[in-house]
């Protein structure tokens, strides 16, 4: 693993570096469909974010593979966040791309976050029992032209 991509919510990764990788397994595995964090990263975490603003380059630099639909994921507000199903009916008001995970997919990530001793801190066991992530996510497909108007806002 490249040392300038270690997890930490503090650092933040080069973003041409995680676009060189973004588009290696893009081309290698043949994707033809991107889902990826949207600029606020879900938690605002600095990682998340940088892997956003790699796709928003890769636009720019028009390295995205036109065969490649591109979607994020949408950060909600911290109250939206960890009201679980309650969510529902904003999510299905505020977006016409919707994923519910199944009751196997939810176990699943409980299952890979316990892997890992050192993320379980207190805060990741509200998350698994509260967050409407664990139940619903919404997506929005995106294209240059909403990059550069994102970019933009920026500015």
């Amino acid at each position: 693993m490249d040392d300038r991509l270690k997890d930490n919510p503090k650092i933040q990764w080069p973003v041409p570096v995680i676009a060189k990788l973004i588009h290696h397994h893009l081309e290698v595995i043949d994707i033809d469909t991107l889902v990826t964090f949207d600029r606020g990263g879900v938690s605002a975490h600095a990682n998340h974010s940088a892997v956003f603003y790699a796709v928003a380059y890769m636009f720019v630099e028009k390295i995205m593979p036109e065969r490649c639909t591109v979607y994020t994921l949408d950060s909600v507000n911290l109250f939206r966040k960890y009201i679980g199903f309650l969510d529902l009916p904003l999510s299905f008001l505020l977006s016409s791309k919707r994923y519910f995970l199944r009751w196997t997919e939810s176990r699943r990530i409980v299952r890979a976050m316990k892997r890992h001793r050192s993320q379980m801190v207190w805060f990741r066991y509200l998350y698994v029992f509260f967050s409407r992530y664990m139940i619903i996510n919404t997506l929005r497909r995106i294209s240059l032209a909403d990059i550069e108007l994102e970019l933009d806002v920026d500015d």
